[in-house]
């Protein structure tokens, strides 16, 4: 950043903050009906101080405001808010933003007929909006089951969004009704902004701030000559604009997806309303910091270091929507953010399940990233991220394997091809992830086949509330809520968060033939002594899986193998052996190999002593699943593995296989399956290559 830059933010500060934008003689605690306030005159007659603020706040000298200025100039504040509407109606600004209104197709119009009536659902749960005693939503209610997640998106209106949408689709006047009137129901109950951090406040948190100017943005240009936003609810929007600028300006999150949030939100802000006087500032200051942050928060290969596929996603959108506001504005960003940004999207095009979703890691949920991957692929002139979103009816075929490895992520994701029923699966070697979306569940193991989930990662549950508060930390973020190994009931502490190197070569390869990849774990929560874990994998394209696990340490450990299925797989135990059965599906068959004694069982949907056999698809949403636990006492410096075996239908095919040697340098296993033979060499140590050997 240049000194001649710096220079200037720091006086926009000092200009701004020694503007009174923030507070007024009318500011109160017991915000006004909103329902008194359905003209312009009502609007200055209540907030007079915080109207002249509105004109302070504006560059006046712009061409185009002059009888604005004079109005304004001469006292006449109703008169000076009658001519700002008409500036907005006829002038440039936000050009790009009336031209599209359009959204992603969304169940709208059921939701907002939902918020006609005061309701809305988020996560999967429909509750009412809180009504105070007098008349105005109390916009800080935690919604049915008290979770502060229900306030913050509350306060995001998206149920306004879904009003816009539902009134595209229909043409229902009333939804446009309901927009103004929460409009104007959530800036009257905002007054006044705080004075301090607002990181804890549900109304004023910088990230609801930076959603909700994203759906206002729509709300005033798009519909600009709706009839149905009254006047009033416009200047109140104009006024409350600048303290949406102040707010992210001064508390916008450091780091993290939230900062793209904040920031990308603060550029639109600053793009789209040219005429107040930080705005340039605000758009630059958001160009700059952001510009630094995309470096400073993704890999080299583009994985954003909170490795959740799902916040990677957001602030993928978020760097693009930034993009996106520059090239509107005829502002160059450097070559090196369009280069990292273009990684972000072909992570997600790549890592992408046969179903279009994401990968399941950390906190997030199973979203569906094919329609923004297709989006982006065009606008990149992608055409492999097409191929991949639409399972090759489109595009080109990416060049090389369909596997791959992403050394700083350590995650390999491993398929037979770009089918629907292709194969997939994804691993995990690498870091915890930055942030408080991390989960303890290095070496985990999903595995998808025939269309269908089979082994799945649990999910995240809920952030607060009574759901958190069972599910949260004991299992969605603990080790036991993942398919990997806990030693003497502990699992695993949160160990390196971001990787300072990529993982060395020798410990990942992609072939033609198979995949493989290995990875260690020697920190446990409140473990006596010393305990390490160490899983490699291989993955015969097209035919199986192998994990090879070596627990070491300095004395006998118990430990707990965890296989956790999709809720939607029949599985069974015979012998030690577990399945599932569903006719007319792609199914999975583990076979454990070696000499441990297991104690083998199905668990399912318990909550005490703790918490196993649950899954959560989405926030908020849970439902018991079947988990195959095994359980036994080892030495240390023990070696096993297990055989995951794909198959169509109930019946199992024919399959034998063996660890025929095990010890610290690695396995070797010979499976037997259908008119072949495969031998595999896995090493679980430095200095060792993996091989393959298949023979009829």
């Amino acid at each position: 950043m240049t000194s001649s830059f710096v220079t200037r933010i720091v006086m926009g500060c000092v200009l701004l903050l020694s503007t009174n934008v923030s507070a007024g003689a009318e500011d109160t605690a017991t915000p006004i009906d909103w329902r008194s306030l359905p003209s312009i005159e009502d609007v200055c007659n209540a907030y007079p101080q915080r109207t002249r603020e509105l004109f302070e706040a504006l560059d006046l000298t712009r061409a185009g405001l002059r009888q604005v200025k004079a109005a304004f100039e001469s006292g006449d504040l109703p008169g000076a808010c009658q001519k700002l509407l008409d500036y907005y109606r006829s002038c440039d600004s936000g050009q790009w933003l009336r031209e599209n209104r359009t959204s992603p197709i969304d169940p709208s119009p059921m939701l907002a007929d939902g918020v006609l009536n005061d309701e809305v659902t988020f996560f999967d749960l429909t509750g009412k909006m809180v009504r105070l005693p007098n008349g105005n939503i109390d916009w800080r209610d935690m919604g049915p089951t008290h979770d502060v997640e229900w306030a913050f998106e509350l306060n995001r209106h998206y149920n306004v969004r879904w009003l816009m949408n539902g009134y595209l689709a229909n043409g229902n006047a009333a939804y446009m009704v309901k927009a103004d009137e929460l409009v104007r129901d959530w800036i009257v109950s905002s007054i006044p902004l705080p004075k301090t951090d607002t990181g804890r406040d549900f109304v004023w948190r910088a990230m609801e701030a930076g959603i909700r100017l994203r759906e206002w943005t729509r709300l005033f240009y798009g519909f600009m000559d709706n009839e149905n936003i009254l006047p009033a609810t416009r200047i109140l929007m104009l006024r409350s604009l600048v303290d949406h600028g102040l707010n992210l300006r001064q508390f916008h999150s450091p780091s993290g997806n939230h900062v793209t949030m904040d920031l990308s939100a603060l550029a639109l802000l600053g793009a789209a309303w040219p005429e107040f006087k930080q705005s340039h500032d605000w758009l630059l200051y958001s160009v700059d910091y952001l510009n630094g942050q995309i470096t400073k928060q993704t890999y080299p290969d583009g994985v954003q270091l909170e490795l959740t596929a799902h916040y990677h996603s957001g602030a993928a959108y978020n760097f693009q929507a930034l993009a996106d506001i520059c090239h509107e504005v005829n502002i160059k960003l450097p070559e090196t953010f369009a280069t990292r940004l273009r990684y972000m999207w072909g992570y997600l095009a790549y890592i992408m399940r046969p179903d279009g979703g994401n990968v399941l890691n950390n906190d997030g949920d199973r979203d569906s990233q094919a329609g923004r991957v297709l989006n982006y692929a065009e606008f990149y002139q992608q055409p492999d991220w097409t191929y991949i979103a639409t399972n090759g009816k489109q595009g080109v075929k990416p060049k090389g394997l369909p596997s791959l490895f992403y050394p700083y992520a350590g995650q390999l994701i491993m398929r037979s091809g770009y089918a629907p029923d292709a194969q997939w699966a994804f691993f995990d070697v690498g870091p915890t992830g930055i942030g408080s979306h991390a989960h303890f569940d290095k070496l985990h193991l999903s595995v998808m086949a025939g269309g269908r989930d089979l082994l799945v990662d649990s999910g995240r549950f809920t952030y607060s509330g009574p759901i958190a508060e069972k599910f949260r930390d004991p299992y969605a973020k603990h080790t036991r809520g993942h398919n990997s190994i806990l030693i003497d009931g502990r699992g695993q502490a949160r160990g390196v968060h971001v990787a300072s190197d990529p993982t060395p070569a020798e410990r990942y390869a992609v072939t033609e033939a198979f995949d493989y990849a290995r990875g260690s774990m020697d920190q446990y929560v409140e473990l006596e002594g010393k305990a390490s874990h160490t899983r490699a994998l291989m993955y015969v394209r097209d035919k199986f899986w192998l994990v090879v696990d070596r627990i070491d340490g300095d004395r006998p450990r118990q430990i707990e193998a965890l296989w956790h299925w999709n809720p939607r797989c029949t599985v069974v135990m015979t012998g030690n052996a577990v399945r599932s059965t569903d006719a007319n599906a792609c199914n999975l068959s583990i076979m454990p190999l070696g000499e441990v004694a297991w104690d083998a069982k199905i668990v399912k949907g318990q909550e005490q002593p703790t918490p196993q056999g649950w899954y959560s698809i989405r926030y908020n949403t849970y439902e018991p699943t079947d988990t195959a636990v095994y359980d036994a006492q080892v030495k240390a410096g023990t070696t096993f593995a297990w055989l995951l075996l794909p198959y169509q239908g109930a019946g199992q095919p024919q399959v034998m296989a063996e660890l025929k040697l095990a010890n610290e340098a690695g396995a070797m296993v010979r499976v037997m399956l259908e008119d072949r033979t495969y031998d595999l060499s896995v090493p679980l140590a430095d200095g060792h290559k993996p091989s393959l050997e298949v023979s009829q």
